[in-house]
């Protein structure tokens, strides 16, 4: 992995009933985010190119794991594929129809569109898997960064079992654009306020999920 973004989770959840784009904008990032329940924790995973995306991070200690779609209806699911290199893995459902994907980018008039992650400050949105609503975390500063590896500048640490139900889905920006996915929680060896989170770009993800 050359590069992670750093984002900051918050408690601020977006209200879909406060009017008609906003209630479209929540139906893009909710519709487009399922739930994985794993043995030891509950995280996400985005629906792109027609594929169920995640985080390695969430799902490697797991042979099988629970699928909760946008829409409702419980699958199983195993890992199709891993990059080991950007920590992603591809999960396919268990004797799943195409039916069972029908999300939002299947709405008429709705376009799959890819973002710049975005600035220092800038809101996104991720959608909460225990709340059912998006909530939002700001973009912080970029890194060239390796997880999992400790090095002098930066000395993170990637937790792995923190059940916070945002790990491995997508993050949205408020024009309805994919701008990456969230791979883990980071915490700095020193004490800090604030949780962050490591977030892989959108046109990295798009590559994996495209790729046969």
């Amino acid at each position: 992995m050359k590069k992670a973004f750093v984002v900051v989770p918050s408690d601020v959840e977006v209200d879909p009933s406060y009017d008609r784009e906003i209630a479209e904008l929540s139906d893009t990032v909710i519709g487009h985010t399922v739930t994985v329940i794993t043995r030891e924790c509950v995280g996400g995973a985005a629906i792109v190119a027609g594929k169920i995306v995640t985080s390695i991070f969430l799902v490697r200690n797991d042979r099988m794991v629970k699928v909760i779609l946008p829409r409702g209806g419980v699958l199983q699911a195993v890992i199709e594929k891993v990059d080991e290199q950007n920590h992603l893995a591809e999960l396919k459902p268990v004797m799943a129809t195409r039916k069972d994907f029908d999300s939002v980018s299947s709405r008429k008039g709705f376009r799959f569109a890819v973002g710049p992650i975005g600035s220092v400050g800038d809101a996104l949105l991720i959608s909460d898997t225990k709340s059912r609503r998006p909530s939002v975390i700001v973009a912080g500063m970029s890194y060239v960064i390796r997880a999992c590896e400790r090095r002098e500048e930066d000395c993170w640490k990637m937790l792995t079992k923190l059940p916070a139900g945002l790990v491995g889905g997508g993050i949205w920006n408020l024009e309805g654009k994919f701008v990456g996915l969230t791979i883990g929680t980071k915490k700095t060896y020193h004490l800090m306020e604030s949780d962050m989170m490591l977030a892989l770009p959108a046109e990295t993800v798009m590559n994996f999920a495209e790729r046969n």
